[in-house]
């Protein structure tokens, strides 16, 4: 392990929550490869089987699909209800 490697943060839960949610709002999907090139690219030391790992028990805890295209996983959140999408579209008027 070369010393850089000790000087950085490990991403844990929190760390990969963030990445992951911040990542759908901006482009409504995300993958777990993704997330661990937004948190490498802001520092944190991340494993792709850390991200694996903690990308599943957030999508269970948190609601989000996910859908398998034979690669991998992408990751989106639920849809509205239909009555927070008739709200919404009432509110917009």
């Amino acid at each position: 392990m070369d010393s850089f490697s000790k000087t950085q943060p490990k991403a844990g839960k929190h760390e990969v929550f963030q990445s992951a949610n911040n990542l759908i709002l901006k482009k409504g999907k995300t993958t777990s490869t993704e997330v661990k090139l937004d948190l490498r690219s802001k520092g944190y030391l991340v494993f792709p089987s850390d991200v694996s790992y903690w990308m599943n028990i957030l999508s269970k805890e948190e609601n989000w699909i996910y859908t398998f295209n034979g690669h991998y996983r992408i990751y989106h959140f639920p849809p509205n209800p239909q009555w927070l999408d008739e709200l919404l579209q009432v509110c917009s008027n």
